[in-house]
This record gives C-alpha cells, sequence and structure tokens, in this order.
C-alpha cells in the first residue's frame, strides 16, 4: 500500500469514526423525541381515553401533514441549494433562497391554515363531530410548525445538528411531556382541546427559541450579500420532493388521517398505539443506517460495487434479525405493551404483530431508498411513492371500514410490501447491486460487479 492510498484510508477512516459520533449525537436526541411522544400519548390514553387520544392522534398529524404541504418542498430542497451555494460561495442565491422559502413556507401555511379553517367550519360531512374543534386547534398550530420545519431544514443543511435536532426533536416534545405529566399528577383536569391548546403555546414558544437561534447563528457564520434569486428553479426542484418527503418521512400521519375517515376516534387511538410501538423497529434500522450510508456513498463515488454488496449485505442482515428479534417480543409481550395506553388497548394486538411485520419487511429489503439518493436516482422515488399514497388511500378506503384496525394493518402491510418491493428493484436496475437479505448470498457466487456507467 502507498503512502496516498495510507493517507487516504486514514482520512476515511478519521471521518467514518466522526460520522459515526454524529450519528449517535442525532439518534440519541430523536430518541428522546421519540420517547416523549409515544409517553405523551400514553399520558393522554391514560389521563382522558382513548377517544381524546383517537381525537388527538387526528388532529397533530393534520397539522403536521398542512405544515409539510405548504412548506412547497422548500424545507427538502434546502440540502441541495444551500449546500450548492456554500460549496461554490454563492453566498447571493444563498441568502436568496433562505428569504425566498421564508416567504414561501410562512405565507403558504397561513393561507393552507385559513382555507383548511373555511373548509371545517362551513362543513358537516367532511369532519366527524369529535374531531372539529381538536382539528380546528391543530389547524391554527400549523404555521408555527411550518416554520419550525424549515428552520430546522437550514440548520441540518449547515450541519448545524445542535439547531437541527435538539430544540425540536428533543426538547419540544420532552417539555410538553413534562408539562402534561405534572398537570395530571397535580389532579388537574383538561379535555382535548385545552391539550391542544397546550401544544399551541410550547409549538409558539419552540418556534420563536429556533428563529432567534438560526437567524443569530447565520449573522455569525454568513457573509452578509445582496439576495440573489432564482425562485422558478427552487419551486421546480422542490415541488417533486415534497411527495417523496410526504410519505417516506411522514407516512404514519398521512396513515392515521386515512384511518382516521374510516374508524372511531377509540379505534383510531388502538391502531395508532399498535403503528407507533411496531415502528420503534424503525429506530433501529436508522441507527444502522447512519453509520452505513455515509461509507457507502464514498464506495459508490469510488466505484467499488464489490465492497459496496458486502457493506450494505451484512448491515441489512444486522437490522432484518434485529426486526425479527423484536417481532418476536411482540408476539409474546405484545398485550402487556398495549395495555400500557391503558384498558381495551390490547385489541390492537393482532394488529401490532401485522405491522411488526411490515417492519421486518422494510429491514430485510435494504436501505433501497438511501442508496438510490447517494447514487443520484432519488428522481425515481417520486413515482414509488406517489403510486403507494394512491395505493394507500384505495386500500384504506376498501379494507379499514369492513375489517377495522386490523385490515388498517392489512392495509398498511399491503403499502409497504409494494413501495419496498419496486424500490428493491430499482437499486438492482441502477446500481447491480442486492440490497436485501439475499445480497450475502449472491455475493458469494458473483464476480464482481462493475459500476453502471452514468
Amino acid at each position: 500500500m502507498g503512502l496516498l492510498q495510507r493517507r487516504l484510508l486514514t482520512l476515511l477512516e478519521h471521518d467514518f469514526f466522526r460520522l459515526l459520533g454524529g450519528s449517535a449525537y442525532v439518534f440519541i436526541f430523536r430518541i428522546m423525541g421519540a420517547a416523549s411522544v409515544y409517553l405523551t400519548q400514553v399520558v393522554i390514553a391514560r389521563w382522558l381515553g382513548a377517544e381524546a387520544l383517537g381525537a388527538y392522534v387526528y388532529a397533530f398529524s393534520w397539522l403536521v401533514m398542512l405544515a409539510v404541504v405548504s412548506g412547497f418542498g422548500f424545507p427538502a430542497a434546502s440540502f441541495r441549494f444551500i449546500g450548492h451555494a456554500l460549496t461554490h460561495g454563492d453566498d447571493g442565491r444563498l441568502w436568496g433562497y433562505i428569504r425566498r422559502g421564508y416567504q414561501f413556507v410562512l405565507g403558504g401555511s397561513l393561507i393552507a391554515a385559513v382555507v383548511a379553517g373555511v373548509v371545517v367550519i362551513s362543513s358537516d360531512e367532511l369532519v366527524k363531530p369529535e374531531y372539529r374543534s381538536p382539528l380546528l386547534i391543530a389547524i391554527a398550530t400549523a404555521p408555527l410548525m411550518a416554520m419550525i420545519i424549515f428552520r430546522t431544514a437550514i440548520a441540518q443543511a449547515f450541519s448545524w445538528f445542535d439547531l437541527a435536532v435538539v430544540p425540536h426533536d428533543a426538547l419540544r416534545p420532552f417539555a410538553f411531556l413534562l408539562i402534561l405529566a405534572g398537570l395530571w399528577w397535580a389532579g388537574v383536569r383538561l379535555d382535548i382541546n385545552q391539550v391542544l391548546l397546550l401544544q399551541l403555546l410550547v409549538m409558539g414558544f419552540f418556534a420563536t427559541l429556533i428563529e432567534l437561534l438560526v437567524r443569530r447563528r447565520m449573522a455569525h457564520k454568513i457573509t452578509a450579500a445582496e439576495p440573489q434569486y432564482d425562485t422558478r428553479l427552487w419551486l421546480r426542484t422542490a415541488s417533486p420532493l415534497l411527495i417523496i418527503v410526504l410519505f417516506s418521512g411522514f407516512f404514519s400521519e398521512v396513515n392515521m388521517i386515512v384511518v382516521g375517515s374510516y374508524l372511531p376516534a377509540d379505534q383510531l387511538a388502538m391502531f395508532n398505539a399498535a403503528f407507533r410501538t411496531a415502528f420503534m423497529i424503525g429506530f433501529g434500522i436508522t441507527a444502522v443506517d447512519s453509520v452505513t450510508l455515509p461509507k457507502a456513498a464514498r464506495l459508490h463515488a469510488a466505484g467499488d460495487m464489490v465492497e459496496l454488496q458486502r457493506l450494505i449485505s451484512h448491515a441489512t442482515h444486522m437490522k432484518f434479525w434485529g426486526a425479527l428479534v423484536a417481532i418476536l417480543l411482540f408476539s409474546v409481550f405484545g398485550r402487556p405493551i398495549l395495555s400500557i395506553f391503558g384498558a381495551g388497548f390490547e385489541q390492537a394486538y393482532h394488529a401490532l404483530v401485522i405491522l411488526g411485520v411490515a417492519m421486518v419487511i422494510v429491514a430485510g429489503t435494504g436501505a433501497v431508498t438511501e442508496l438510490l439518493s447517494i447514487s443520484g436516482h432519488q428522481d425515481s422515488c417520486l413515482y414509488v411513492f406517489l403510486s403507494s399514497f394512491v395505493l394507500t388511500l384505495v386500500l384504506h378506503s376498501l379494507v379499514t371500514p369492513h375489517y377495522g384496525l386490523e385490515g388498517a394493518a392489512w392495509s398498511v402491510l399491503a403499502v409497504v410490501s409494494f413501495y419496498s418491493a419496486w424500490l428493491h428493484w430499482l437499486v438492482i436496475r441502477n446500481l447491480g447491486i442486492l440490497p436485501s437479505i439475499f445480497g450475502i448470498f449472491w455475493l458469494r457466487k458473483a464476480a464482481p460487479v462493475a459500476a453502471p456507467a452514468d
């Protein structure tokens, strides 16, 4: 091994361990946030009952969906355009993108909130009575969430992970949990509307805090320049990303909204408990991917497809067997776990097992979306997730009204299987590797795979 090769290897190892440390930092705080969200729902269910939790879940899911859609994809595109501006020292377009994005996100979220509020108030048929008041409060909160999402995306694009992760992903849900738990312990009695109003206040505080912190960091770290705009390009690029982010990043919210249209609030609460519990497996999957994908990106860039196949195969096996152990635990302890939410939630046991199988499929398929992204084929995901979104609507409309919790879970399993298989095929076609658990056998038999031509 030559001196240059040794230095390159040393540099890669240094970057790998630095990224490992950063990934662990992000993962720990996201686990903290996810645990806070989970426990918050437990508190609401035990404090106010299953029907109140169902109304909260439905309203909050709409809150998130409105916030994401009204951003026009600007948060998702921040990584590309801010990264490009930083690389080329184009401070004018950097400031232009941030300012234009702020205008679109703020304006779009306010318009979306007004329109959605008018629809809810004027229509007695579209919204169930138990959802109406909580939904109106959630709609009023959506602009705050939209601004949080955009500001944290900007922070992440600058690699300011302390601002991108800690306030919104960890501290906000933890603070809300502490307030709710304290009121519950003190014997204060609230209804679900008051809980959502409290969420609005917490959201407002953290939206203001994040806004001030990001603005201060930008003022100190970025050179002032006259904003330059390329709005058409930004919108043309950001809009397709919206579909990908909406389905891949907010899959639970999409399902809660659709299922909530067919099931009563208490049944939606039980489905949500099963869904949240089963999809905890996803954090283990994310942990493995956060460590392996930076190295996978470098191997792809170097054209070393044999080592890329080896890395992905081992990572997929680790995720698959971990997910399989988790579903076995759910099979044995699923009812006691669901009973944490309160009496009657054991009814969601079979839904929990079915949804656990969906996560095993995700784990066994491999990091397909991420591999397509690092190899420049992310546009292919648009058609996959758009089709999957339509399939979600169709299956829930056909199955959930007749088969309840289990029907909703089977619909999710079918959609997950559909998009996992399609994305898996796209990875094979575009990269020439097999990302699933069967890749290890292909690796043993196949000759070295050449990198595909761009």
